[in-house]
């Protein structure tokens, strides 16, 4: 038979490792939010400025701006890196968890 106080041992380590559940669980909410709200930052204005440009098929296959300064095709460039960043910066903490 189990004492008292081995019965509230086991209490407070159960309510502990909810409690770290639960703070894991808002970690998780904030990180996925801000990485959200930061993707959105730069995607918005972003595609707002590729809007004044047209894109044509090069013969090689690939696809480039038609305006004159070229900055379109380094943009996009960089928005994939930025979103392909995100997404395997959420994938390894929430492995890591």
């Amino acid at each position: 038979m189990r004492s008292n106080r081995e019965i509230a041992a086991e209490a407070l380590q159960r309510a502990d490792i909810r409690t770290k559940k639960r703070v894991i669980r808002r970690k998780r909410i904030a990180v996925g939010s801000a990485s959200l709200m930061l993707f959105l930052l730069v995607i918005l204005p972003a595609a707002d400025f590729l809007n004044h440009f047209e894109f044509q098929a090069n013969t090689q296959g690939s696809v480039s701006a038609a305006e004159g300064s070229g900055i379109g095709g380094y943009m996009l460039v960089a928005l994939f890196a930025f979103a392909l960043g995100v997404i395997v910066t959420l994938l390894c903490t929430r492995k890591k968890e």
